[in-house]
């Protein structure tokens, strides 16, 4: 397997040090940067070949553009997101492509090369990003001999697979977790030691105190610099699907409230966003208040706070049916403490469907964590890697 090695004798050159044996280029000496064309004369519904715009594939095609390995890069909309293709495709008249030299350049390596480019600092537009050939051409990059192209090229690609197979298995564990939400809380699979217990329609107002959120007047001192954390929409948002949010996900403005015009909340309530991001929610595992765009529920006895979170999951839609507003839409109190849920009567029932998503959302969050690391990790290597401070041998 290739090593690393640090031991690199350096030069200087107008674009910083590089390694002795690596050169420095325009990007127009090593290949040619080719427009894409208009794609409504080709376009076939189920055609061999994609059609590829800065957003990804548009449409399928039986005609090709190029079919040689090539760097694509976005000359208007996402400039900031090269694709490598090694199969034939056509591209549309906002995404470049690119006819290599591959006598000079190992286009896996170039595809590297381009995604460590911050292509932003070359924008040319002040709305719609955009690039020009002329920009791009005119870059300059340092290019080691292609051996050391190649073995850069492969180490990184067995990066891309591991980061690929990650997402892979997220995306196949979060549909297993959607399709078993929709099994357990509805009643349609049931654990055999709760198949006589009963469920029951139940409003939301019967399950706990329903609390409307709201801003405390910013012109009085003594409602802040206190100790009860405030919470936006935002924060929810910031969350990525975590179930609880704590005293490091808040408002950075308003750190601490003394008093609050609405109601405090105790650990363990359910927090919904009932304006902008309507729908999104989280459990509180401190004490806090939250601004207007919450509807929040302090449970009772009849519910265990992980089910009615997780019951409120699929609920997104409910709720936007539910929102009124000429400004912008909000769910009010009276339509919110009337949504109804069939719950089980059992709270040992409610706890066991929500300890075995709970699992399987441990499990995808660990996954997650998994994927961003190497994520990480890859970033790190490639910026040793592709400026030579670390180099690979046999």
């Amino acid at each position: 397997m290739a090593k690393e090695n640090n031991n690199t004798a350096l030069k200087a050159t107008p674009i910083g040090m590089i390694p002795k044996d690596w050169t420095v280029a325009r990007i127009d000496s090593i290949l040619k940067i080719k427009y894409g064309k208009d794609q409504k004369s080709i376009a076939t519904e189920n055609g061999k070949y994609p059609i590829l715009g800065t957003g990804g594939e548009m449409g399928r095609t039986d005609s090709f553009l190029y079919d040689k390995p090539s760097v694509l890069i976005g000359r208007k909309g996402t400039i900031d997101k090269p694709r490598y293709m090694d199969a034939p495709f056509w591209t549309v008249d906002t995404l470049f492509y690119t006819e290599i030299d591959t006598k000079k350049i190992f286009p896996k390596w170039l595809y590297y090369r381009f995604t460590a480019i911050n292509w932003k600092f070359y924008n040319e537009a002040s709305g719609v990003p955009s690039l020009s050939a002329a920009t791009i051409s005119a870059i300059q990059i340092p290019i080691p001999p292609i051996p050391q192209q190649t073995k850069i090229a492969q180490l990184l690609s067995t990066w891309d697979e591991s980061i690929e197979t990650l997402e892979t298995l997220i995306k196949r564990k979060e549909r297993n977790k959607k399709a078993l939400m929709q099994q357990l809380l509805t009643g349609k699979k049931r654990f055999k030691e709760f198949k006589s217990e009963k469920w029951k329609s139940i409003l939301i107002k019967d399950l706990g105190k329903v609390v409307s959120g709201g801003t405390p007047d910013t012109n009085k001192e003594e409602f802040f610099n206190g100790k009860i954390l405030w919470c936006t929409p935002t924060e929810i948002t910031k969350l990525k699907g975590k179930k609880y949010i704590n005293e490091t996900e808040r408002t950075i403005t308003e750190l601490g409230l003394k008093n609050s015009s609405a109601n405090i909340l105790p650990p363990k309530s359910l927090i919904v966003c009932t304006r902008a991001t309507v729908g999104d929610c989280a459990i509180n595992s401190v004490e806090m208040s939250t601004n207007q765009g919450f509807k929040s529920i302090i449970p009772n006895e009849k519910i265990e706070i992980e089910f009615l979170y997780y019951s409120f999951l699929p609920m997104k839609n409910i709720l936007l049916r539910l929102a009124n507003g000429s400004t912008f839409l909000e769910v009010s109190k009276t339509d919110f403490e009337n949504i109804a849920l069939k719950i089980p009567v059992s709270i040992k029932e409610q706890q066991k469907i929500a300890s075995v998503i709970s699992a399987a959302d441990e499990e995808i969050q660990s996954l997650k964590t998994q994927l961003e690391h190497c994520k990480q990790q890859k970033k790190g290597l490639m910026q040793v890697l592709l400026t030579g401070k670390k180099r690979i041998k046999n």
